[in-house]
């Protein structure tokens, strides 16, 4: 090994999107809006896809426009879980 590295400074290096999985019942006005505000305190160049699911029923993905690309910080990829869940974020 030449030389190591913090596994937050590898993904931010090599990450190059973002998949945040969403469920249609639980998307609510005042979340869409916690999400923006939180992908813009952490503008970068990973692009995001939505993926927003009626599971069971459909699921539709969609990537968002370029003003919403994010860098994938430790605090963002939180602040995320937080608001969807564990397993609604995705990134590679």
């Amino acid at each position: 090994m030449k030389e190591a590295q913090l596994l937050s400074q590898i993904r931010m290096e090599k990450t190059q999107k973002l998949t945040l999985s969403v469920v249609a019942d639980e998307l609510t006005a005042a979340k869409v809006e916690s999400l923006k505000t939180t992908i813009a305190a952490h503008p970068g160049p990973v692009r995001i896809s939505v993926v927003l699911q009626k599971p069971g029923r459909w699921r539709v993905e969609a990537q968002l426009p370029g003003d919403y690309k994010i860098q994938p910080t430790d605090e963002l990829l939180s602040q995320l879980a937080t608001l969807c869940g564990e397993s609604a974020v995705q990134i590679g």
